[in-house]
């Protein structure tokens, strides 16, 4: 059954919230009003229903709808559950539900075991004073990103459930555009993984049958029929070696990602990759922008808006480091066009929007604008990256497999038309 909340008005003129379950809104009105509330505002709850326990009473549970995100999420706590948390506890809080009150709901109502402690550690510290954006500090490896510069500056505003409102849209833009990556990188990585497992099943299994046949009737190979056979030989003879020795690069070359010096190169190898490289500047400054302008219609600080983003793009050392500088820049009195001209990591576009967007006031809406524009880009790259590498990786995958097959049937056409010739 869905739950309801409810913002009503009690004789005395006080304005009381609460929860309610009904069939429809239209009976929860009913019933809110059976109590003598005037009824000023009534929402459902959305993702959140109801079941019938043995005892007969009931508990709230998170719909299907509300957990089939999830489903699909990775470890740590679900995207799904973090989007389902900024959207309902805003829509709580619109309805008038006093802030414990929705945070103690919904803790029960997230499929992350994990979510759920925060949030009962986080309903505990507000009850004994603090208040939500510091509560909310203390989980920093769940409540990351925007999550607690935008919910103190809706402390600050007055306008909590907006904050948590622009904090759900900002997740499911983030989480819309990584479907889109990973659903357009999909495809050519299950090809690619294929295709390494039939041209190892060659060589490692097929080739050296042939070869040890091919010994036996002591033939005279062509050179690629040689050339194949030496190369599955090599492998198939060293192949403890050669995955070992993989595994061990590897795991070094995560190692080296981890030092400063690997930060900066795999920064660098990022953005320099033919055809990759401008897609993943795209994406980081798409990031930025986004972040960037949501955080300035909140209310924070330019400095402070900066700093974040300068964290949280900190993986990317060559982004991160143009923030910083231009933040350094601004601080010594030079414009946020001026300070990110400096660095020449962004794209000469938006440093120069930018600069239209100072000088007429309006810069988060030039942010916003920009933004679309290069989700725009990334959209057209997408739509564009099957048709381009699926029929390289197609063909090139093909005249591999055509070489090692042409290279094991040679001599057999070979010993068969000797056999013909000696009749």
């Amino acid at each position: 059954m869905p739950t309801y909340v409810y913002l009503a008005q009690n004789e005395q003129g006080k304005e009381v919230g609460g929860e309610i379950e009904a069939p429809s809104e239209m009976e929860a009105i009913a019933q809110v009003q059976r109590q003598g509330l005037l009824v000023l505002n009534v929402r459902e709850i959305r993702g959140l229903g109801t079941r019938r326990l043995a005892d007969g009473t009931s508990e709230t549970t998170a719909t299907p709808q509300a957990k089939s995100f999830s489903f699909f999420a990775g470890g740590g706590v679900p995207a799904a559950d973090m989007v389902f948390l900024a959207e309902q506890l805003s829509t709580l809080l619109k309805g008038g539900l006093p802030l414990l009150q929705g945070l103690k709901l919904l803790g029960q109502n997230v499929s992350s075991p994990r979510l759920t402690k925060a949030l009962d550690r986080v309903a505990q510290d507000i009850a004994g004073g603090t208040n939500l954006s510091q509560a909310l500090a203390r989980h920093p490896r769940i409540f990351k990103d925007i999550w607690v510069p935008m919910i103190e500056a809706g402390e600050a505003s007055g306008q909590l459930p907006k904050a948590l409102e622009d904090i759900s849209n900002y997740l499911n833009q983030r989480e819309a555009l990584r479907a889109k990556v990973v659903t357009a990188f999909m495809y050519p990585s299950i090809l690619l993984a294929t295709s390494i497992f039939v041209l190892a099943f060659f060589i490692i299994k097929i080739v050296p049958v042939f070869s040890d046949i091919f010994k036996n009737f002591n033939l005279k190979l062509p050179p690629l029929t040689a050339l194949v056979i030496s190369v599955s030989g090599i492998i198939t003879g060293n192949l403890g070696l050669i995955v070992g020795g993989t595994a061990g690069a590897f795991f070094l070359w995560r190692l080296y990602l981890k030092s400063d010096a690997g930060q900066w190169t795999s920064a660098r190898l990022m953005l320099s990759l033919p055809m990759f490289g401008p897609f993943v500047k795209n994406i980081l400054v798409e990031q930025f922008l986004v972040n960037f302008a949501l955080l300035l219609k909140s209310g924070v600080d330019i400095l402070k808006a900066l700093l974040i983003m300068e964290k949280l793009l900190g993986r990317n050392r060559i982004i991160s480091k143009a923030i910083a500088t231009a933040r350094e820049s601004i601080k010594g009195g030079g414009t946020i066009a001026q300070g990110f001209a400096q660095s020449k990591a962004f794209p000469p576009i938006t440093v120069q929007m930018m600069r239209i967007g100072e000088e007429s006031g309006r810069l988060p809406e030039i942010l916003d604008t920009l933004s679309s524009y290069y989700r725009r880009q990334i959209d057209n790259f997408i739509a564009r990256l099957s048709s381009v590498i699926d029929p390289i990786m197609i063909v090139g995958v093909g005249m591999i497999v055509t070489v090692i097959v042409m290279a094991v049937f040679l001599p057999i056409f070979e010993l068969s038309s000797v056999g013909t010739g000696g009749r």
